[in-house]
């Protein structure tokens, strides 16, 4: 993993390398319908917010192995473009959307994305902006691609149980990074394949306010919670006022295991 210095702090660059270590055994993982908890709980909440797609060009950000990309085909979607830095993840990809109306790119979500402005009607990004460097930059680029009006579903581990964790075992993950694109927790093992830097990110200050000022509007939010006895819990927030000083999600009871977080917003036309 090489050095690269970020403002004043230097910190470990995340590199294709890093996921392509382990592209192999999450695949196996993954499959072509997800893990358990995806199953049952989190494609079918996002499948509920990102509503009709037949005849819609879709951004499918982190695509990964592809089950995704050929999931949004197989709801109607007529073309999928996904983007993924992962080499190898790509390469699985393309064997399981082949014959598909599926267009995969290596590319890193912090970058200039290889798609025309106003292309798309939909973006989904599924637990992948956790790892993006430059999420400003992502924001830019997704409002650039959207068509006036379309809409991006984002889903993101819950930072407040992130925050928690990371701060009771720094021995295991490294002491956070501050960095120009928020704290940076070193070391996120993946299976003990891999290491990959992960940041904490807070949800107001560096998902909702800079969707805002970049011209979305907030539609709805989603929190899913998979409890230690198996028990599947979401909440539902799509009556916020204001999703900044409106009441806040994630603060759930201790018990729970995962603690994910779906937002929607939608592209305002000028």
């Amino acid at each position: 993993m090489s050095e690269a210095t970020i403002g004043d702090s230097s910190v470990p660059k995340q590199v294709p390398d890093s996921w392509d270590s382990f592209a192999v055994s999450y695949d196996a993982r993954e499959g072509d319908t997800g893990d358990e908890f995806r199953q049952r709980l989190y494609d079918p909440a996002v499948e509920s917010m990102i509503g009709d797609v037949v005849g819609a060009t879709v951004l499918d950000a982190g695509c990964g192995n592809g089950y995704w990309a050929k999931k949004l085909v197989g709801l109607g979607a007529a073309k999928v473009i996904g983007v993924d830095s992962s080499e190898k993840l790509i390469d699985i990809a393309r064997k399981r959307t082949e014959g598909l109306p599926v267009e995969l790119h290596v590319a890193d979500l912090s970058e200039d994305l290889p798609l025309e402005s106003e292309s798309c009607d939909l973006a989904v990004a599924n637990m992948v902006l956790d790892y993006v460097d430059n999420l400003d930059k992502f924001i830019s680029e997704a409002h650039r691609v959207l068509k006036p009006n379309g809409k991006i579903v984002i889903g993101i581990q819950n930072p407040y149980y992130n925050m928690i964790d990371f701060n009771m075992n720094r021995e295991k993950y490294g002491e956070p990074i501050e960095t120009n694109f928020g704290f940076k927790v070193p070391k996120l093992s993946f299976e003990g394949q891999a290491e990959v830097p992960v940041y904490a990110r807070q949800l107001s200050n560096d998902y909702i306010d800079p969707m805002l000022k970049k011209g979305f509007k907030f539609e709805k939010a989603k929190e899913i919670w998979n409890t230690k006895d198996g028990k599947a819990v979401t909440h539902d927030n799509v009556n916020m006022d204001h999703p900044i000083e409106g009441p806040v999600i994630g603060m759930g009871i201790p018990e729970e295991e995962s603690r994910v977080m779906l937002y929607e917003f939608s592209k305002e036309a000028a």
